[in-house]
């Protein structure tokens, strides 16, 4: 036993007052020997020191009582108290009293040491526990019955209860499990702490989904009851487990309806080569049911040829390749053979070697029957022409792709170099990108504005581009890629067309130039007919202008002496007269005419909204005379509102129903307007049952003082529909005639819908 400080400290104070005690004692018995002579009080002050003795160091105690003897026989002679055998005898019963107090202090001793190593290890033990308790991954509570189990009081909760129930221990101690837990009853848990009180038998009760207003989630319970009364619940919180386990299994049940609804077949073989389970595909590919398969092996079905092969990749698996892929030929039950692709990967045991092997084949028999075609076609064909597979390599490289680009079919076929006969580094062409399934955005990205997808092929894309390395002056290319699909649908390479375009190319520039050259040619005619057009257009303004006067006064005269001298002069001079009358005044008609045609452009006032009803309306109070001379009867659907010049509407509605009402038949002029709307314009129509048009004339009638009868037939200058035109045209839109000679005409005018355009009928 080590003794600190503290200990040394306490046994020494001890000893100091055992030995001062014994010198009083010995201070005392000779005093009272030498002064009163008595020896009995001092024989009996040694029973002090024995007795500290005894109680601070029972070991010690009867060493002690035999050297307080001999002192006391030592003091006894020197005080000259006579020996006598009572004092051997009292110092006898130092030693018996000292032997007593030191075994009944022993005694005590260990007594005390026990209880306090057992509370010592009680609470060690209770530590243990509140650490064991609190520190338990799952939920601790700890319950008191109240009136025989009609309810459960809380008295403890360890820290993963308090997690899992989202609640601190001093929040419910004391309260009962009902009022912190409203469903219990539903949960079934109370029923359970009800069984195991009354009972003492542990219950389990099973994983079952909890809710209330607090608590959503997934509980197991294992309820004891305690020797105190108490029960104890330990508890965790699976919901993420059960949602993992749901999750799993709908991903196993998933992998096994893919697995078994696959198109291509997938099983497993032992590292022995027999096989364990396939799929319907896979058994479908080779004709034999599933228990016919477990007695045979992968080469029992393997052609013959291609076993050896076969063998050296199922080699490679064992030896730790974790994939292989490569072309075999499988015999079916029924003798055919079948072209397939065998993908094939090991599954690893616990100590990384192969357990057993998963085999993925794809039936690619009409692939090859296509492959094969394609390349009759490939290789026959004048267009430079070559076929990458999906995984980039060159399979078809034709002879007029070598002549192109200088390289030869030996040394590209097999590789990934197709990127070498156009490109000084190495680049995607445009087949790679198609089987890559690159996006549109990044195919334009790489190849420019001249890329865009093919509207012949789908899924192909177009682009040109030039290579100034290729050729002396370098070459103009043309690119056309392709996906290359099977029957399935799935892309296993992509063809690549190329097309020598720098010819083409050449034309272009030079018709490019020739265009712009053509265009300044066009500018500078259009300003110099736009210049010459202004100058007409004054000149007929002004020349129309200018006449009026000489006109005015020659007419004024010659009406002067119509009147004066009608029937003085003989019937000739009358007639002469007349004529020259008559000549001035359609005269004049033609130059008010011409005049009215300039101003289409010079006088046009501003484009506004107009409701065309309203200038429908206009136009027939102008034309009422003729219409009631004429007996013409005028209908009209609903028109609409139009940004156009109004009194150029009027214009053109009164030119095209004066001439139905002029160029009328037998019948009564019958005439209907109507318009309709287009995607970009009104279309009026001014239908009639007028005389009609001989077809050859209906562009003609639209040019200035075009006439197509005299003038005492139907009186006219022929300017009023090359006024419409005019019109029609400065509104940007088009005018034309639908007619059949003797059953009528029908003039069609369309007017466009600008921003702010024709809105609705109204």
């Amino acid at each position: 036993m080590e003794w600190n400080r503290a200990d040394r400290v306490t046994v020494i104070r001890k000893a100091v007052i055992v030995l001062l005690s014994l010198i009083v004692c010995v201070f005392l018995a000779i005093s009272a020997g030498v002064v009163l002579g008595i020896a009995v009080i001092y024989t009996h002050l040694f029973y002090l020191p024995i007795l500290l003795t005894g109680i601070w160091f029972p070991k010690r105690a009867v060493f002690v009582a035999l050297v307080l003897g001999a002192v006391h026989i030592i003091v006894t002679y020197v005080s000259d108290i006579p020996l006598s055998v009572n004092e051997f005898a009292r110092a006898l019963i130092f030693v018996l009293v000292a032997s007593v107090i030191g075994f009944a202090s022993e005694r005590a001793r260990l007594e005390q040491q026990r209880r306090k190593q057992t509370e010592a290890t009680l609470r060690e033990s209770e530590e243990r526990f509140r650490e064991l308790f609190d520190n338990m991954s799952s939920g601790v509570a700890i319950y008191e019955a109240v009136n025989q189990g009609e309810d459960f009081i809380f008295r403890d909760l360890n820290k993963a209860g308090e997690r899992i129930d989202g609640i601190t221990k001093d929040a419910l101690l004391g309260k009962q499990v009902t009022e912190v837990f409203p469903s219990v009853r539903e949960f079934g848990l109370f029923e359970v702490f009800q069984r195991v009180f009354q009972t003492g038998r542990p219950e389990h009760h099973p994983l079952m989904l909890y809710q209330d207003e607090r608590i959503l989630g997934w509980r197991e319970n294992y309820v004891y009851k305690l020797s105190s009364g108490e029960l104890v619940a330990v508890y965790d919180d699976v919901t993420e487990r059960k949602q993992a386990e749901d999750a799993l299994r709908e991903s196993e049940e998933r992998l096994r309806l893919t697995l078994e609804n696959a198109s291509v077949g997938i099983g497993t073989t032992d590292l022995d080569g027999r096989f364990r389970r396939l799929n319907k595909a896979y058994l479908d590919l080779l004709g034999y049911s599933l228990d016919e398969l477990r007695t045979m092996t992968f080469l029992d079905v393997t052609h013959p040829e291609d076993r050896a092969k076969r063998q050296r990749y199922f080699q490679e698996l064992l030896a730790g390749t974790q994939h292989v892929e490569f072309e075999n030929r499988y015999v079916r039950k029924d003798g055919s053979v079948r072209d397939v692709i065998i993908r094939a990967g090991f599954v690893p045991d616990a100590n990384g070697r192969p357990h057993y092997i998963v085999n993925v084949v794809e039936d690619i028999s009409e692939r090859k029957k296509a492959e094969e075609k394609l390349r009759n076609i490939v290789e026959g064909s004048s267009i430079p022409t070559f076929v990458i597979t999906e995984t980039h390599v060159i399979s078809h490289w034709n002879a007029a792709l070598e002549a192109l680009t200088g390289l030869s079919k030996a040394a590209l076929t097999g590789t990934k170099k197709q990127w070498t006969a156009f490109y000084p580094h190495e680049r995607p062409v445009l087949a790679d990108l198609i089987v890559d399934r690159t996006s549109e955005r990044d195919v334009k990205a790489l190849y420019g504005d001249t890329c865009k997808r093919s509207s012949l092929l789908d899924g192909a894309y177009e682009a040109e581009d030039f290579f100034p390395a290729m050729g002396a002056e370098g070459t103009w290319l043309f690119f056309t890629a392709a996906p290359l699909k099977d029957a399935k649908g799935t892309i296993y390479g992509a063809l690549e067309t190329l097309q020598d375009i720098t010819e083409r190319k050449k034309a272009e520039e030079e018709l490019q130039k020739y265009h712009e050259h053509l265009e300044e040619l066009v500018k500078a005619r259009t300003a110099e007919l736009e210049r010459s057009n202004a100058e007409l257009q004054q000149f007929a303004y002004v020349a129309s202008h200018d006449l009026q006067e000489p006109l005015r006064m020659i007419s004024s005269y010659l009406q002067l002496l119509e009147r004066r001298y009608k029937g003085r002069l003989d019937a000739d001079a009358d007639d002469f007269i007349f004529y020259a009358v008559d000549g001035a005044k359609r005269m004049q008609a033609l130059i008010n005419d011409l005049l009215a045609y300039s101003r289409v452009q010079t006088r046009g006032k501003p484009f506004e909204p107009t409701d065309a009803e309203q200038v429908l309306n206009l136009t027939l109070k102008n034309l009422q005379p003729a219409i009631e001379e004429s007996n013409a009867k005028i209908t009209h659907d609903p028109l609409p509102t139009v940004i156009v010049d109004e009194v150029q509407l009027v214009q053109v509605f009164q030119n095209l129903i004066g001439n139905a009402i002029k160029f009328r038949g037998d019948e009564p002029p019958r005439i209907h307007i109507s318009a309709e709307k287009g995607a970009n314009e009104w279309l009026f129509s001014v239908s009639d049952n007028g005389i009609g048009i001989e077809p050859q004339y209906t562009d003609k009638i639209f040019g200035i003082f075009q006439r197509l009868h005299s003038a005492q037939d139907y009186p006219g200058t022929g300017i009023g529909l090359a006024v419409c035109k005019r019109i029609v045209e400065r509104h940007g839109g088009r005018i034309w005639v639908d007619s059949e000679p003797g059953k009528g005409s029908t003039f069609y005018f369309a007017i466009p819908i600008t921003e702010e355009g024709a809105s609705t009928y109204e």
